[in-house]
């Protein structure tokens, strides 16, 4: 958070700083993160301000499935095993975006250097009581 205490307070730099907050809830696992109250009160004379936030995380939300769809030269265990990304784990944006460029790594190794792999559907489910992410991910190996 770049907002601190006894600095000149920025109300644009609060707003981006609360959605820094939200971006590591949500590279945590905490996709339902929202916050219950986030708000500024100035005192009298305006030299004063008073942050108050309250945040609720909600629960935590793991991936339940990788679907993977389109790939023929390297099957899906291959590919699950190339990757560090799995059931179980939370979702993370910048560890899928290696584990798609390791992927493709892997595809020109074996003399296809023009695949192309995209994040397909991701879609919330509940099993056994929890929420689960579902991933899909659409391989094009003919590109």
């Amino acid at each position: 958070m770049i907002t601190k205490k006894n600095a000149l307070f920025n109300k644009d730099q609060f707003n981006a700083d609360l959605l820094n907050i939200r971006n590591k809830y949500k590279n945590d696992g905490f996709l339902n993160m929202k916050y219950s109250s986030a708000g500024v009160k100035f005192n009298e004379d305006s030299t004063l301000v008073e942050i108050g936030i309250v945040v609720d995380e909600g629960s935590e939300v793991m991936l339940g499935e990788i679907d993977i769809k389109g790939n023929i030269e390297l099957n899906d265990a291959e590919i699950r095993s190339a990757m560090e990304t799995g059931v179980g784990d939370v979702l993370n944006d910048k560890a899928l975006e290696a584990d798609i460029a390791s992927l493709l790594k892997l595809y020109e190794s074996r003399g296809l250097p023009f695949v192309r792999i995209k994040i397909g559907n991701v879609e919330m489910y509940e099993e056994t009581g929890k929420q689960k992410l579902r991933l899909e991910l659409d391989v094009q190996e003919n590109s």
